[in-house]
């Protein structure tokens, strides 16, 4: 049982992508999916109707309120009790069944073909926004960081990063 913990806890530390599902309001997520489009599901089957506001990276220009400087904005009204499904084409462009849906901006892709997006207004606080084909993107460390990993017995009991530096031959615990 403490080695599928110890095996899961080094995937997720050292991987490149982690399994993303839900976003979470007022928070910036770097994204990644495989193919050509993103799916968004949006589920307010306990909540009330109201507006859905998302957020996606775009020019540094951009300005669409209530969006941060440099996002795209898209807003739809989502009924009560309803469960929605979009997707955004690698294009930028928002496809719900044949129907084409309005943003205001310019989505823009980062390297890689990652996407910033931001959910910034929910009908409901009981209202859930997931990916279901999407990966939370997260760069790989920087050379100047080792990693060290204590060992007693064959069994890893820590792992962290060091920076380590010397000054006026101070040299770091350890």
């Amino acid at each position: 049982m403490y080695s599928r913990f110890v095996l899961l806890s080094l995937c997720l530390t050292f991987g490149i992508v982690q399994d993303f599902r839900k976003l979470t309001k007022g928070r910036n997520e770097t994204v990644s999916f495989k193919g050509e489009e993103l799916t968004i599901e949006v589920d307010n089957s306990m909540g009330v109707i109201d507006d859905l506001t998302i957020c996606f990276g775009a020019s540094p220009e951009s300005s669409y309120q209530p969006c941060p400087l440099g996002f795209a904005r898209f807003t739809l009204t989502i009924g009560a009790n309803d469960k929605t499904r979009f997707t955004i084409n690698r294009q930028g462009q928002f496809v719900t069944g044949s129907s084409w849906l309005k943003i205001r901006g310019s989505i823009k892709f980062n390297n890689y073909g990652t996407l910033n997006i931001m959910v910034v207004q929910l009908p409901d606080a009981k209202t859930i926004v997931t990916l279901p084909n999407a990966e939370i993107f997260v760069p790989k460390k920087s050379e100047d960081e080792k990693t060290v990993e204590k060992k007693s017995k064959g069994a890893t009991i820590g792992t962290s990063r060091i920076k380590a530096k010397t000054n006026a031959g101070i040299q770091p615990p350890g």
